[in-house]
Order: C-alpha cells, then sequence, then structure tokens
C-alpha cells in the first residue's frame, strides 16, 4: 500500500488512484474527504458502469456515517435513467412488455418507495422469467444490470456469473461481475484470491483490459512483486493517450517502483 500513497500525489486525475486516495483518507479517519473524493469520481464514470454503482454503495455508507444524505448528491451527478431502458428486450424474444410511456410518466409521480417497489417489480418479472429461459446470455446481462440499480450487489454478481457461465471466453460478462465483486469489498479487505483469479483470466480473455491491469498491478505490489507490477502498470500506461496527465502521472508512480 507504501507505493500507492506515494503514487496518489503523482496521479491524483487517475481513476483508480482517486479511489484509493479516498480510501485512503477513510482508512485514516478522514471520512469528509474521503466522500468528496469518491463523489468526484462517481461523477467521472458512465452512468451505465458498473464500477460507478459499486462506488455509489460505498459513497453511501461513508455519508450514513457522516450523517449526509447521499442521494441528494448523487441524484445531482445522474442522468434521468428509466426502468425500462434497463431491462427492454432484445433479440425478438417474446417476454412481459415493459411499461409504455403513460406507465412511466406516473412512475415519475409515485413517491420514493412506490417507485422503488414498481422497479424491483419489472426486475422481478425478468428474474422469473430467467428461470424458464436460463441460457438467454442478454437477459442475464440486464438482470445484472438491473439489480445493480437496485443497489443488490451480490445479486447481481451472481446475474454475472450465470452470463459468465453461458459465455466463458467473452470479457464483458467477466469485467462487471469483477466490478461488482471488487465494490462489495470492506476498505480494509485484501482482494480475495477468488477475484484475483478471475482479473487473471480477465487479463488472458483481453491483455488491454485496464481494471484487470490495475488490480492485478496493485497485488502485485503490495506482495512486493515490483517487477511484475511495473509490467502491468506499463502497459496500462501504454493504452492511455499519449499527452494525457494520467499517463504521465502513472509514468511517474511506475518510477516509483523501480
Amino acid at each position: 500500500m507504501i507505493a500507492f500513497t506515494k503514487a496518489r500525489d503523482l496521479a491524483p486525475q487517475s481513476l483508480p488512484v482517486q479511489y484509493f486516495l479516498g480510501l485512503a483518507d477513510l482508512q485514516a479517519g478522514r471520512l469528509k474527504n474521503a466522500f468528496d473524493a469518491w463523489l468526484g469520481l462517481y461523477g467521472k464514470l458512465s452512468p451505465d458502469s458498473e464500477n460507478r454503482q459499486a462506488l455509489g454503495e460505498q459513497i453511501r455508507r461513508v455519508a450514513q456515517q457522516l450523517g449526509i444524505d447521499a442521494e441528494e448528491h448523487l441524484a445531482s451527478l445522474a442522468p434521468s435513467v428509466t426502468p425500462s431502458a434497463r431491462i427492454s428486450s432484445q433479440s425478438g424474444k417474446r417476454v412481459s412488455p415493459g411499461p409504455d410511456r403513460a406507465a412511466i410518466a406516473e412512475a415519475a409521480k409515485m413517491s420514493p418507495s412506490d417507485r422503488q417497489e414498481f422497479i424491483q417489480s419489472m426486475v422481478q418479472r425478468l428474474a422469473d422469467r430467467l428461470k424458464d429461459q436460463p441460457d438467454d446470455f442478454d437477459g442475464w446481462m440486464r438482470l445484472g444490470r438491473a439489480y445493480g440499480v437496485l443497489r443488490k450487489n451480490t445479486e447481481a454478481a451472481k446475474a454475472y456469473g450465470r452470463a459468465v457461465d453461458l459465455r466463458p471466453m467473452d470479457p464483458g460478462p467477466l469485467d462487471a461481475q469483477v466490478a461488482i465483486l471488487i465494490g462489495l469489498m470492506t476498505p480494509d479487505q485484501p482482494i480475495p484470491e477468488t477475484t484475483l483469479a478471475m482479473l487473471r483470466k480477465l487479463e488472458v480473455l483481453q491483455p488491454d483490459n485496464r481494471q484487470a491491469l490495475w488490480f492485478l498491478g496493485m497485488a502485485d505490489a503490495a506482495a512486493g512483486r515490483r517487477s511484475k507490477a511495473i509490467i502491468r502498470w506499463e502497459r496500462l500506461h501504454d493504452l492511455l493517450p499519449n499527452k494525457s496527465q494520467e499517463r504521465v502521472r502513472i509514468k511517474a508512480a511506475i518510477e516509483q517502483l523501480e
């Protein structure tokens, strides 16, 4: 972890390093600093990113300790996404129809508790259908995303796992599952070996996967395997835009390990 402490000041705009900056603040008891750092990172991530969903859950935990209303802050950074967009029908398969525009408009008028129940009922219909159609890869992926929206991250990881079983050579579902599993970890918890094994497989399937390169390099550095960490981070460095500050700062962080 010392190597990453040195890297924080060198790469404050690198998204993975920004996460661990907040993590270090949290571990040091600087809860407000951690909240602010993670909230800034949350706003930079893609709305459909599983990393964003997992980070949102961690922000809520810190906010609860601070007595802050996390939902107000997160909502200011979140685009409007209708529930039907998350679990829409694909591939021409016959499924229970989603709500029409009028139903969505009515949902917008619901109380927060009623709206949550509305979304959960839609997700449950998808889950029930998958019991009868367990080979529906796209369905499991949609269910994983839907559970993420509901902050049911354990269920999301399981849904992505079913998609992995159906397409073991596809890096997409594995990438999503790993992101959720890492998001479920407590701040002081090292990455479990089972998750590291998934990251290694992901790296084999997709050598340029930034999540795999970052976290496997982090595990290498933490275990004293500096040369392996450098190899992975150099590959990650080369994936970044030539003139980007992230590339320059990651190079500087690598030099701290040399």
